[in-house]
């Protein structure tokens, strides 16, 4: 007896044949026998067999979740250029983001960059109102440049700049962000209408 898969011999194992129903022609039909119990030793096979399956997908999933926490801590490279820093002459004199707003986050140095060589419209414009003589140039530059980022964009409007006016002027009102808002749209960033 020659041991074979689930312990039984595999010389006794035999296809059945089965009849089609007509009795003039004869055709074999060949299916898979049935193999009965295989037994405990068969059975410590397929077990042993299953469960070293389960152990190599465990280690496998347990490599791939290693090296996926080793690649993600690796430090990141910094693949964008730098910010390029525009001086534009405002006031006759050369100016920066940084020279005129003290500090410059991304947004308001992209703003800069943009539209810096028009800031000159916010210097002693009668346009602006008391409010905008009484905060200063600086001060409304920016109003200015925030105001073309909120116009530029698809879909904003002007009480999304007082939204971000407020931030920095908790106390202008409305209509004395108007002007700001209608200055830059006319000359700092003109929009198409």
């Amino acid at each position: 007896m020659t041991p074979g898969l689930f312990g039984v011999d595999v010389t006794t194992i035999r296809p059945e044949r089965r009849y089609t129903g007509r009795s003039d022609i004869y055709r074999p039909q060949y299916v898979v026998p049935i193999i009965g119990d295989a037994g405990p030793a068969g059975s410590v096979v397929v077990v042993t067999r299953v469960l070293v399956g389960v152990v190599v997908v465990a280690a496998l999933c347990g490599f791939g979740f290693a090296f996926y926490r080793m690649v993600s801590d690796l430090p990141q490279t910094e693949t964008s250029r730098p910010m390029v820093k525009e001086t534009f002459t405002i006031g006759g004199q050369p100016t920066t983001c940084e020279g005129l707003f003290g500090s410059c986050d991304f947004n308001l140095q992209t703003s800069f960059n943009q539209w810096g060589r028009n800031l000159d419209v916010f210097g002693d414009a009668p346009t602006l109102g008391p409010y905008g003589r009484e905060i200063g140039f600086p001060a409304s530059a920016k109003l200015g440049l925030q105001a073309c980022e909120i116009a530029r964009a698809p879909g904003r409007t002007y009480l999304e700049f007082l939204d971000l006016a407020h931030v920095e002027h908790p106390e202008a009102t409305s209509p004395q962000l108007f002007p700001f808002w209608d200055l830059a749209a006319r000359e700092l960033c003109p929009i198409p209408r």
